[in-house]
Order: C-alpha cells, then structure tokens, then sequence
C-alpha cells in the first residue's frame, strides 16, 4: 500500500504493460494525451478556454455560457435575427406584443421551460402577425432535439383540461389478460394502444411508476393516440418510496423532462405514497411547488397520519387533487375538494366475479361526485380492478350510470366490446 502516485505509476505500468500516468495535474494529463493520441486535447474546467479552443480546432464561432443574455446577444449577430432565450414567461409576453405591433411574423418554439408550450392568451392573438419572414424566435434552450429543425408548438388545453365532463378509463392497457377478452385475438399487441384509444379517451400509465419511460416512449405514444386523448402518468416510486418526497427536485425534474413529451395529452400527475409513509407536510409542499402551474398533480396519501387540516391546506395552496379512492366498495380516504377538478381511483370491487364492483356501489361514487363537482368541472375516474378485464366492464357501466345521471361523460367502449366474460 502506498500514497505515491509515482509507485502507483510504476507499478501499473510493470504489471499490465501499458503507459499509466497517475497525477491531479490537467496540464500534465493534457500533454500526456498529446503524446499519446496524436491529437490536441484540453483538459480544463474553464469554459473561456474551452470556447477558444474550438473556434481555433473547428473554425467557427463556438459559445461556451450558461448566461442567457450572452446566447441571445450571440445568437442575434450570428443569425441577423431577432432571438429571446428566457424562462420567463412575462418577458416572452412583452417581445410577443412588441413584435405584433410592428407587424412581424413570430415563430413560438417551447418557450415553457419543460416545453409545454406558450400558445394561452394573450399570446394567441400574436403567434402569427401579418406579413414578412420570420424575425422573431423564442426558443427554450434547455430543450434536447434529435434533429436541429425549428418547431412552432401550439399547446391546446384540449380534452386533458376542457370542464365539464367526466373522464373514464382504466389504470393501464398492457395486460396479457385481457387478450381474447377485451383484445381481438388478432390484433398484435403493439397496436393494443390504438386499439384502447379508439374505446376510451383516457388512461392511467402504471408502468412509469416502475420503471420511468424514456422520453421517446412517451413521444410514440402521443403520436399513436387521437387529439382528443388523455394521459394520466403515476409518478416513480423514486420519488414516493425510496426518496419518500426527500430531495424531491432531481426526481421531479426528470420526470418532466420526459413525461411532458405528450404535450397536450398529458394529463393529471399521480403522486400515489407509501402506506407506510406518515405525515409530512413540509415535504409534500416542497414537492408539489416544484410542478409547473400547467401540470395538475393528484395526491393519494395512504397513512391516516395526513387526513389533517394542515395536509388539506397545502393541496388547496398548490391546487392539487386529493385522490378519492375505493376498496371493496368503501372509501379509503376523505372526500375532500381541494382544487377544481375531481380525481377517482377505484381499485377493487366485492361483486362476483372478483374483482368487479356491483352497480350500486359504481352509482353511489356517480352521486359523490355529482355533489362536489359542478356539471362545468372535470374529473378522472380510473378502475385498477384489472384482473379478467373488470376494468373496462366496469368502466362502461359508471358511465352509463353517470350519463343517467346527466353528467357528460368521454367515450367508452360498447356494451358488446366491453363483454370480457370467459367464452
């Protein structure tokens, strides 16, 4: 044993018979790798350097920074063009208008920081000015691309957030199951998504809180659904089990950063925590400020520890949804109203065949949230009954109960579609 990098050195070099240079010193390593590689390498952790050092190699002008301004100021003499690069909303509002008034074309790309768009009023009325080329462009420069192409994106509330229906579908599609039940035997599962999106207008994905898609995943699944589609995600148990909401930001950041691939089919995110997982207020605060006004967050605490006024006074604060949710036909949580729309999750049912719900208990959750929820507001109910495919009857019999009711409700499949009986 020895502290010598020199010995180290030696003895590396003795025993695997190689050039090995043991040093804390970046010169020394970068004219080591000269000698080596034949190459010109720069070992440095200055950016100004870095920047030189590639002008110099590639010959063109190359900007290492993270400052904002200098990408802009640098972007505007490179290109000739007027260019914004901003987190802020307010400051994109204000460059929008004073473009319009000068009659500009403007091309909006992501000028949301996890890319959900700008296209709310007052920007509406200003993405296309009349007349000219493009002059303007507002882009998030945060945002990866697989190609350098520029992208106007033009976020619409759409189905995910339009008032005034009720949203029913089932938490997942993927099960082996529901085969020759719910599944023609020859449709191939890769187009099992498209099939389900035909029948239902929404979904709860299970799967991410497993193992969290990539962002291409998502991508392709926005691509495979209709317009009107909506995506609720369960956020990782990275988040909720084993970091149990300590240091929520890395976690969270990633999520969106993959989850917000679906755009304008991103619905509701589900923060769905341990039973184990006592009372934290702090915590569940600290976590949900960390989600964009744009993204709707739906809670479901498990511990009775959190059924406190203080927990019901952070979900009002950051308009999330307290998840109501049902086993066996009870609820397993207050029903309290904590933002404007309702989130329901039913997850096991006590008539037979296991695990349906009968409709005397479906009617009853119809009336619970006829009484919160006014006929203009939105809610998401999702059966996570799946075995044997109970889901899908179930959800088609809540809404044929809901429309009884009055309340509009998305499309289901039929009657004959939803038949997941054996034979």
């Amino acid at each position: 044993m020895t502290r010598s990098r020199a010995t180290v050195g030696r003895t590396l070099r003795a025993t695997v018979g190689a050039t090995i240079l043991v040093t804390r010193s970046r010169a020394t390593v970068g004219r080591t790798l000269r000698a080596t590689v034949g190459a010109t390498i720069l070992v440095t952790r200055s950016r100004t350097a870095v920047g030189r050092a590639l002008r110099a190699t590639v010959g063109a002008t190359i900007l290492v920074t993270r400052s904002r301004a200098t990408v802009g100021r640098t972007l505007r003499a490179t290109v000739g063009a007027t260019i914004l690069v901003t987190r802020s909303r307010t400051a994109v509002g204000r460059a929008l208008q004073a473009a319009a008034a000068r009659g500009l074309h403007v091309i909006v790309v992501e000028c949301h920081r996890y890319s959900l768009g700008c296209a709310a009023p007052p920007y509406a009325g200003v993405r296309r000015a009349a007349g000219g080329t493009p002059r303007a462009i507002f882009s998030n420069p945060h945002r990866r691309r697989r190609t350098g192409a520029t992208r106007a994106v033009h976020l619409r509330r759409g189905c995910c957030q339009d008032g005034g229906v009720i949203l029913v579908g089932t938490s997942g599609w993927q099960y082996r199951d529901w085969r020759g039940r719910f599944y023609p035997e020859s449709t191939p599962q890769r187009l099992w998504l498209e099939h389900f999106a035909e029948r239902f207008a929404t979904v709860e994905v299970n799967n991410a809180f497993y193992r969290l898609p990539e962002r291409d995943t998502f991508a392709d699944w926005r691509a495979r659904t209709p317009p009107d589609f909506c995506v609720a995600v369960k956020m990782s148990r990275y988040l909720t089990h084993i970091k149990r909401l300590r240091d929520p930001a890395e976690p969270v950041a990633r999520f969106l950063g993959r989850a917000t691939a679906l755009g304008d089919r991103l619905g509701p995110v589900l923060l769905q925590l341990p039973p184990n997982l006592r009372a934290d207020v702090d915590a569940l605060d600290a976590t949900l400020r960390l989600f964009p006004a744009e993204v709707r967050v739906a809670v479901e605490p498990r511990h009775p520890s959190w059924w406190t006024g203080a927990t019901r006074a952070v979900l009002e604060r950051r308009r999330a949804a307290l998840v109501w949710a049902d086993r066996l036909g009870r609820p397993v949580a207050p029903r309290w109203r904590t933002t404007d729309f309702g989130y329901l999750r039913l997850h096991e049912g006590r008539a037979r065949p296991w695990p349906h719900y009968g409709r005397t208990a479906l009617g009853s959750w119809v009336g619970r949230l006829a009484d919160a929820f006014g006929a203009d507001e939105l809610a998401y109910v999702y059966f996570n009954n799946d075995p044997g495919g109970a889901a899908v009857t179930d959800a088609v019999t809540f809404a044929a109960l809901a429309r009884r009711a009055g309340r509009p409700v998305s499309r289901v499949p039929s009657p004959a579609e939803a038949d997941t009986s054996d034979g």
